[in-house]
């Protein structure tokens, strides 16, 4: 398999692994796609922004990555050894975060998961997961170029309500954004819409693909919290 082959199945699979509710993935939709990424979409993604830290945030630090998030947010940060202890605990604690992530998989394939206020009745819980891909070597790719073969699968996937920005920096380094939608089955059997945010930072060495979901009952202001936190993002 390619290197951008390889990336774009990474991809696919952070977006299934970050916004499914549950461990059976969510039925297709019954409608068809947009025909282009921007002209038909029904929603622009929100551009980040630099602006200072907002009061009630706190950061969060990795081994080689720090990200701001509100400090009402759940951070779980993923670490090689005991991960099916560590999700056994989590099931036992909070069966819904638990649910989310599906299975002990998700842990070893992330660097980082965090997830947003819930109530015990919640269906679901607005998350992030972080994964980090080799580019193998390969100079930094133009992103619009990287992005297209993506939205591609994204519309093999049935996803809908695809948009995509292709000139953002983020941490100094070129970036974008797609977002998309598509089903969502809660555990009390009501239906509604899962809509992903996934911003993309390509480094000379990486590819960082920060995956963010909101749920059907999610703030107006998801949007824009999402690509606030964002554009904190910055590798150490």
């Amino acid at each position: 398999m390619s290197g951008r082959w390889r990336i774009i199945f990474l991809l696919s699979v952070a977006v299934l692994a970050g916004c499914r509710a549950r461990p059976t993935p969510a039925p297709a939709p019954t409608r068809t796609p947009a025909a282009s990424p921007t002209a038909a979409a029904t929603a622009t993604p929100v551009r980040p922004t630099a602006s200072p830290r907002l009061a009630g945030w706190t950061e969060h630090r990795g081994a080689d990555f720090a990200l701001w998030l509100p400090e009402s947010w759940t951070a779980l940060e993923p670490g090689a050894d005991g991960l099916t202890a560590r999700f056994a605990g989590l099931q036992a604690q909070n069966p819904l975060l638990a649910g989310i992530l599906g299975s002990a998989d998700a842990l070893h394939d992330a660097v980082f998961w965090a997830f947003g206020p819930t109530t015990p009745d919640a269906a679901f819980a607005d998350n992030l997961n972080i994964r980090r891909a080799s580019l193998g070597g390969q100079p930094a790719p133009d992103m619009a170029a990287l992005i297209q073969p993506i939205i591609e699968q994204y519309r093999q996937l049935a996803f809908a309500d695809i948009a995509a920005q292709t000139d953002l920096v983020i941490a100094g380094h070129a970036a974008a954004h797609i977002t998309y939608s598509f089903p969502f089955t809660g555990r009390d059997g009501a239906s509604g819409q899962i809509t992903g945010h996934q911003y993309l930072v390509a480094t000379d060495a990486d590819l960082w693909i920060l995956s963010y979901a909101a749920g059907p009952a999610a703030d107006p202001g998801a949007a824009a919290l999402f690509a606030q936190s964002a554009q904190t993002f910055v590798m150490r």
